[in-house]
């Protein structure tokens, strides 16, 4: 039975539960590179309402069917992510209901901001004149019309779209996904074998089984930790946390795949750095089918013929102050940040959690001109996605980058994962909020980048101390946050406050760790130390000695010693100073300034034995 365009209009809430049904609904766009880093993205034009066409006269063959095979044949179709396929008269004609509600609805194509004053490149929002011609068709009685004017299917790329890569690296073993239960996340790692540094311009992901794969995020590992976190695990990658712990995105770069996304084929000049013995760390989202099944993903680069002229950045603006209570509807964060750079803006990233409701970006430039960035008035934490504007954006100094983001705490929001709600804080948990904007940009220097990063780091920091700050007033006795907080003011300079944290840390009504103990010790040695106080710096050096070795650190103790050995030398007791740089060679010979303290102290008192 036709659905009426009413009846399709309010057709939005319900939908949430269809998303372990549904896969992605969208065109694969042709890429262009843009040529003019200057100008400014034009907002497309395309007409403000549909004007219906005479009653009957669309039929699926030859009108309707060019829309679907463009715009929805990426995923719908064989062997591909989404559950079934729209491609023929029959799959899509008994379908017309649900097709129109999802439609109307603008739940599909997955592609959630609203038209705002930039282009964004492959949009997968179907056009007015689109959306239209396929409502009014589906209200008009669904008529098939003569097979014989059908239109001729897509030419969808086989192998790898951007064609064969110059690495093809496979994850080394199968993950096995159960049958049913809750969604799965899950990070992979692949190793990338590269004997020197090669500059990536490009990533194409291949899931190897599409229908259980959601979304995924590409991170790279420089260190061995992810690989350390799969040995604790008996199954292929770890679990846990959505935090991917040492692995991050590479060099301002977004890495994301979502089912039919088409890879970009990157920028020569803006490639990234592949060293030797680094990892891709793949996190997965997947969802269960009913039945068992196994996944390998593989991953293409393509390499860049020489290092990058520029380099990007990630410009991340976030709150970590966010606290939800229950029931609150309209729980606003507003954050902004200062350019103090010009920068080229290429896409743009929002990210929020289940609880996100309205969000929305904006840039007020120097001169007062203000332009919509991003809205997504109906956020889907299971769509997120980058958005790369159609032409790169020129953001002078002083541009003021702004979020303005609406949380739903209620029990009115049908993605609320708790009922009754519950009170939800900062945190990198899906069960956590988290509010950020991310931009990725081209500042015109190595100078001005390393200025960028800079301010950036100082802003980061502050916002640490703050956020610690706080928790501390709900925390008092949390000596490692203590700890915490204490090393994080030496960091600014502010020694007069991280000391006084220190020796908090060792009040008796604390009842420290023994590792705390030996950290605010140590810690309290080495102001002691810059000041140039030897006997204190002596008292609180060997008291974090005591503490290791009942601890049973070697490596720790012999810098404990090493350190008694410097204080030891300042007060000119040089056979003391010598004993104790012989214990920390004696712990850990492979550290050359034990023997060069040791050398370089003066052969006095009974001590003459050479140096």
């Amino acid at each position: 039975m036709p659905v009426s365009p009413d009846r399709i209009k309010i057709a939005t809430y319900p939908l949430h539960g269809l998303l372990f049904f549904l896969a992605c609904f969208f065109v694969s766009c042709s890429e262009r590179i843009p040529g003019d880093m200057e100008k400014l993205a034009a907002k497309s034009i395309e007409p403000v309402s549909y004007v219906p066409k005479p009653k009957g006269s669309l039929v699926f063959h030859g009108q309707i069917d060019r829309i679907f095979h463009n715009r929805c044949g990426s995923c719908h179709r064989p062997d591909q992510s989404a559950p079934f396929n729209l491609l023929s008269y029959m799959d899509v004609s008994k379908r017309a209901d649900f097709i129109a509600q999802v439609i109307g609805s603008d739940y599909m194509p997955p592609w959630l901001p609203d038209p705002t004053d930039v282009a964004y490149a492959e949009s997968r929002r179907l056009t007015i004149e689109e959306k239209g011609r396929i409502l009014q068709w589906i209200e008009d009685g669904v008529r098939e019309g003569p097979v014989s004017a059908s239109s001729k299917l897509p030419v969808w790329p086989e192998g790898w779209h951007l064609g064969p890569p110059d690495l093809i690296a496979e994850m080394p073993r199968t993950y096995s996904l159960p049958a049913e239960g809750m969604d799965v996340y899950r990070n992979f790692i692949i190793p990338m074998p590269v004997p020197s540094v090669r500059f990536v311009r490009a990533v194409e992901f291949k899931p190897g089984n599409p229908k259980i794969v959601h979304h995924a995020v590409m991170f790279i590992d420089r260190t061995d930790s992810s690989r350390k976190r799969e040995m604790q695990d008996a199954e292929p990658g770890f679990g846990g946390s959505m935090n991917p712990g040492k692995a991050h995105l590479p060099d301002g770069f977004f890495l994301g795949w979502t089912p039919g996304k088409t890879p970009f084929q990157g920028y020569d000049q803006l490639a990234w750095a592949l060293t030797p013995g680094t990892d891709m760390v793949l996190q997965i989202h997947m969802r269960p089918t009913g039945k068992p099944e196994s996944i390998r993903p593989t991953i293409g680069l393509y390499f860049a013929d020489n290092p990058p002229e520029k380099f990007t950045y990630a410009l991340v603006v976030r709150d970590k102050f966010i606290d939800l209570p229950a029931g609150k509807s309209d729980y606003r964060v507003q954050k902004s940040f200062t350019l103090p750079i010009a920068v080229n803006a290429l896409s743009i990233y929002p990210h929020a959690h289940y609880l996100g409701k309205n969000l929305r970006a904006t840039a007020q430039f120097p001169n007062g001109r203000r332009l919509d960035l991003l809205h997504i008035p109906n956020w889907d934490f299971d769509w997120q996605d980058q958005y790369r504007f159609e032409k790169p954006i020129r953001f002078p100094a002083g541009t003021v980058i702004s979020m303005d983001y609406i949380f739903d705490n209620s029990s009115g929001n049908p993605a609320n994962l708790y009922d009754p709600p519950k009170r939800i804080r900062y945190g990198q948990n899906s069960t956590d909020e988290m509010a950020e904007l991310m931009l990725q940009v081209v500042p015109d220097s190595i100078a001005d980048l390393n200025h960028l990063r800079r301010i950036i780091a100082e802003n980061a920091l502050l916002t640490d101390i703050q956020i610690n700050e706080k928790r501390l007033e709900e925390n008092a006795k949390d000596t490692r946050l203590r700890v915490y907080l204490a090393r994080r003011y030496l960091r600014t300079g502010d020694s007069k406050n991280a000391e006084k944290m220190f020796r908090s840390v060792l009040e008796p009504n604390m009842n420290p760790t023994a590792t705390d103990a030996t950290i605010a010790h140590h810690e309290l040695g080495l102001l002691h130390l810059s000041l140039s106080e030897p006997e204190n710096a002596l008292e609180h050096f060997e008291k974090a000695l005591t503490h290791l070795q009942q601890l049973g650190i070697d490596y720790n103790t012999a810098v404990e010693h090493f350190y008694i050995g410097n204080a030891y030398v300042l007060l000119a007791r040089y056979n003391q100073a010598a004993e104790h740089y012989r214990s920390a060679i004696m712990l850990n010979p492979q550290d050359p300034d034990y023997a060069t303290a040791l050398a370089k102290l003066p052969a006095t008192g009974s001590d003459q034995q050479p140096r």
